[in-house]
């Protein structure tokens, strides 16, 4: 039902919102999921990741994502250092994992960027937009301490978890 409704709202909100859909490279592949969907869902929601309800649709070689989800950290990965999010506190940032059902195995793509809630872990209107809705990433022309969207970052905590791969 939650899929839908994302699916719903970013169908509906496109024009409103800076985007509400874009293409993902091998660049965020962060591994794969041995199980079901249904599976991967209940063990990315054990690991302390929600349903992200109002993400943008990714896409992958044209296949839209089959979920997405989202845990807020206590600390920033190491990946963060000498970027702009080394600048900001690690609750106003996000690992965002997006599934993608293969025949034998679900592939996890994803990236760690400032969240878009305006409301935790203090109030801040400017996170949601234009920080999150205007991400910058390593790109040529974009100098490492600019970036605030670090493609393919596992979180830890989905490491060495006998199901992730």
């Amino acid at each position: 039902m939650k899929h839908t409704l994302r699916l719903f709202a970013a169908k509906n909100l496109d024009g409103v919102l800076p985007y509400t859909s874009y293409s993902i490279s091998e660049a965020e592949y962060l591994g794969t999921f041995d199980g079901s969907l249904d599976e991967c869902t209940s063990w990315l929601r054990s690991q302390g990741y929600h349903y992200q309800l109002f993400a943008a649709t990714k896409t992958l070689d044209g296949e839209q994502d089959d979920g997405s989800f989202a845990r807020i950290p206590d600390t920033h990965p190491d990946e963060v250092e000498d970027t702009a999010l080394d600048e900001i506190q690690p609750g106003e940032c996000q690992y965002h994992v997006h599934t993608f059902e293969r025949d034998d195995h679900i592939a996890l793509y994803g990236h760690y960027e400032i969240h878009p809630y305006p409301w935790t872990p203090y109030w801040s209107i400017e996170r949601a937009y234009p920080k999150h809705y205007h991400p910058t990433w390593d790109k040529e022309d974009t100098p490492k301490e600019e970036w605030t969207y670090l493609r393919g970052v596992v979180d830890k905590q989905l490491k060495g978890t006998k199901s992730f791969k």
